[in-house]
């Protein structure tokens, strides 16, 4: 946008009527300003411009003007201080390519444990590295170009997020000795029951709770105003659980509502097959599990069950899931009850991993389309089945399924994913 200067000019049309002035406003404009772009020129305009002069005898002026090469640059290669042929358009940079390979591996295994690197520690982190590497006298932080420039540079993988909370047990709990073991003890469940090329036999069992409030979305609203979105008010917690197996089928959901009598009006609008339990606190429990298992899980695969034929199910070791008459109904059922470690289940547990964050994105999504269709009402315990249901088919696809699951182990040859090595390499 130019900017401009106003003057003004007073005309007297004659001396003798001076009532009469014209004023005319004149718009004079200031020049335009230019920002020179850093080489702004390519290596071939580069060469091309070396060639005609050494090979057709043109003055350097007149080619650097031709191709739009600065006078210096290309006097500078025809004398000979500069090599013409290795044009470099950027500047060097502090790592080689592979170097800032295994810092971008290494902060992305940081994140994933829940340490992630600010920007401040990222300079810090590197500066040590080049330290180290021989490439630095010092092990002061890199400037902020530099970690401009990285970012820059790996802004396919890398950029800065708020991260959510973590529990220090939780994190505390995914050391590289613990995850280890549950790989090898895994491992050796599937060589004694051949489940390798059975990935309609593994299953994953979890559980995550909904409320009545959601996360409303964005929304288009006047410039520089500050929308509201009506919500409903945060209510008793009902669970959901959720069950996949390794070759991309679902089990339809189970919900665990808050109360003491059953009420069949908590499943309007539930998906066919989906079943319920109460509970005092709206959550889980062993004996709700054993339900599970036995009215709801169980009728769905008991036609692949035998004794060479056993299933595996992978699930959350909560307390209020373990128990030994559970194990002894389990093991008579040909099923092979199989505990995650405590506090790992944002790495190692399927469904966590790859379809609940979908799950509770299109539960909002519901929540927020139900109150616009119906303004005034709020959402009650009554229509959270109909409304999760939906949720739960829209993310149950077999995509989310397999990339859950993938996450942990390749579906194909179900070898040790990288989970073990990225903890292991902290």
């Amino acid at each position: 946008m130019r900017d401009a200067a106003v003057g003004f000019v007073i005309f007297f049309v004659s001396a003798e009527d001076r009532s009469l002035d014209l004023v005319v406003e004149i718009e004079t404009t200031s020049p335009r300003h230019w920002q020179k772009k850093y080489r702004a020129y390519s290596a071939e305009s580069l060469l091309n411009a070396y060639k005609a002069v050494k090979d057709q005898g043109v003055a350097v002026k007149r080619a650097a003007l031709q191709f739009g090469i600065p006078v210096q640059t290309l006097r500078d290669r025809v004398k000979g201080y500069i090599d013409p042929v290795h044009f470099k358009k950027t500047k060097e940079t502090c790592f080689r390519d592979d170097e800032e390979l295994t810092l971008v591996e290494h902060v992305e295994t940081m994140a994933e444990l829940g340490y992630g690197y600010s920007n401040t520690q990222l300079q810090h982190a590197a500066g040590e590295l080049a330290f180290d590497l021989g490439k630095k006298s010092t092990n002061k932080p890199l400037s902020n170009n530099w970690l401009y420039g990285f970012l820059k540079r790996w802004r396919n993988r890398l950029s800065t997020l708020k991260p959510s909370k973590l529990d220090s047990n939780r994190a505390r709990s995914t050391t590289p000795e613990c995850v280890k073991k549950y790989y090898e003890n895994l491992a050796a469940i599937f060589n004694k029951y051949n489940l390798h090329t059975k990935p309609q036999n593994i299953y994953n069992i979890d559980e995550t709770g909904l409320q009545p409030d959601h996360r409303p979305p964005n929304v288009i609203a006047p410039t520089n105003s500050k929308p509201q979105a009506i919500t409903s008010p945060r209510s008793t917690t009902t669970t959901l659980i959720g069950c996949a197996n390794a070759a991309g089928n679902s089990l339809p959901p189970y919900f665990v509502f808050k109360g003491k009598r059953y009420n069949p009006d908590l499943m309007k609008g539930a998906t066919v097959g989906t079943g319920y339990s109460m509970s005092d606190s709206g959550w889980s429990n062993a004996v709700i599990f054993r339900t599970y298992l036995e009215d709801h899980f169980l009728p769905h695969v008991r036609g692949q069950l035998s004794v060479d034929n056993p299933v595996l199910v992978l699930y959350d070791g909560h307390a209020s899931h373990i128990n030994e008459p559970l194990v002894k109904w389990a093991r008579e059922q040909n099923i092979i009850l199989f505990v995650l470690p405590a506090h790992t289940s944002r790495i190692l547990q399927p469904l966590d991993v790859g379809m609940f964050g979908p799950l509770k994105s299109f539960y909002y999504t519901e929540c927020a389309i139900y109150m616009n269709k119906y303004m005034g009402k709020t959402i009650t315990r009554y229509e959270i089945c109909q409304l999760a249901c939906k949720a739960y088919l829209k993310s149950m696809t077999p995509i989310n399924i397999l990339s859950g699951f993938k996450k942990n182990w390749n579906i194909s040859t179900f070898s040790r994913r990288s989970t073990y090595a990225k903890v292991a390499s902290v």
